[in-house]
């Protein structure tokens, strides 16, 4: 597909999808506006690693109020957590997962918002960020197929952290960028913002655009919605029919026998290594 460039016009064709993120900064979002105007994805902040004046983590003061409206309007939904990487990041998975737990499930996995070094070194940034993703995969109770994913500018994230800081582990994560005004991100982007100036019928202020790279058909089955039925997981009698036909076929034997012949067979190979044709077998 060629690079599509800084046209709106263009950027919503190839890819329709769209989204939008938030937090307190654009006030009080009309959700079911956004639905009328195609949305379907949300991104929402929950919090930020900047420590307040009373000692605390900051809370979105619109966090869960934005989560609600956007659950209860049928979009999908992620929470975003703003990551400082001169603060302590366990403290700030804690703080994340604390927020979180108050607030609708959220259809994406948690979101780490990287944009900030705080006068770190890029390896300092790198590892304080492997920390704070690694412990929010543990306290979201997340998979290593389904793990943080992480927003950030390309430049930042790999001329910065990666290419100088040396963080390998970022290419297993899944990628949101912001890049506006220029050609599509590189890489296994996921989701694309390609403006900060977005303009919404009856919604005040800029937002910000974001784009899902794929279809609703792949969006579902990301989101665990897909209403493909599941595949049923192999029962212990199929398990074992299956390894004893890799046995045989390892030995060469044909596996086309009855299945009594083939657990007869079977139960012989693992005391016998004399058995390797089908006349060995008939004298069983």
């Amino acid at each position: 597909m060629p690079k599509i460039h800084a046209n709106t016009e263009a950027i919503l064709k190839a890819y329709p999808i769209k989204g939008v993120d938030i937090s307190h900064w654009n006030g009080l979002i009309d959700m079911n506006k956004l639905v009328e105007n195609g949305f379907k994805i949300v991104m929402i902040k929950a919090g930020d690693g900047y420590t307040t004046s009373d000692g605390k983590m900051f809370l979105d003061p619109d966090f869960y109020r934005n989560a609600k409206k956007a659950t209860e309007a049928g979009l999908y939904v992620g929470y975003y957590f703003y990551f400082r990487p001169k603060r302590d990041p366990i403290a700030q998975a804690r703080f994340f997962r604390q927020i979180c737990k108050l607030a609708p499930e959220p259809h994406f996995q948690p979101i780490a918002d990287v944009e900030a070094s705080d006068g770190l070194s890029p390896a300092q940034v790198a590892d304080s960020l492997e920390k704070f993703l690694n412990e929010v995969a543990r306290l979201f109770s997340l998979s290593d197929s389904r793990l943080p994913i992480i927003y950030s500018r390309y430049s930042f994230l790999f001329s910065n952290i990666q290419g100088v800081g040396g963080a390998e582990y970022l290419y297993k994560y899944d990628w949101w960028f912001a890049r506006y005004y220029r050609e599509e991100p590189m890489g296994k982007w996921i989701i694309w913002q390609s403006s900060d100036k977005y303009r919404i019928p009856g919604i005040a202020g800029d937002i910000d655009l974001d784009h899902w790279r794929y279809g609703e058909k792949e969006l579902k089955e990301y989101l665990g919605l897909s209403t493909k039925p599941r595949k049923r997981k192999p029962t212990e009698e199929i398990i074992r029919k299956r390894t004893i036909t890799e046995e045989l076929l390892s030995r060469g034997i044909p596996f086309r026998l009855g299945r009594d012949k083939r657990e007869k067979v079977y139960i012989a190979l693992s005391g016998r290594k004399d058995l390797k044709s089908m006349d060995d077998i008939a004298k069983l």
